[in-house]
């Protein structure tokens, strides 16, 4: 009953615009136990959605280097619509729920993403 399999995959930019420092690295934590947790909570209410089969969610942790993967969103549905809504959904609600902390090291500084305006 599965026709689409839908994904997202977030990576590092090296510039997120022309005239920003360059981004040598990100560095993500997770608050342990707790991230693992919601992100089990929400590939389980994704997958309740109605012709969604099958979500796995994965971020990962660590220093992540300029051009490499970060996170990963994998839907399976029985049609497209499904399963580009959930993709869209799950990498969303994966930054607004899961508690996961980004630091970025750039040529000219460091700093953590959450204490910046």
């Amino acid at each position: 009953r599965a026709g689409a399999i839908a994904t997202f995959t977030g990576r590092v930019r090296a510039k997120d615009g022309a005239d920003d420092a360059r981004t040598q690295h990100l560095e993500f934590e997770k608050y342990e136990g707790v991230a693992d947790e919601r992100m089990a909570a929400l590939e389980a209410d994704l997958e309740a959605r109605d012709g969604v089969f099958d979500v796995e969610l994965y971020h990962r942790t660590g220093v992540v280097e300029d051009g490499e993967d970060i996170v990963f969103v994998v839907v399976l549905a029985g049609h497209r619509e499904e399963a580009f809504r959930t993709v869209e959904d799950g990498i969303n609600r994966l930054k607004d729920e899961v508690p996961l902390f980004k630091k970025e090291v750039t040529v000219e500084d460091e700093f953590w993403v959450h204490d910046r305006p």
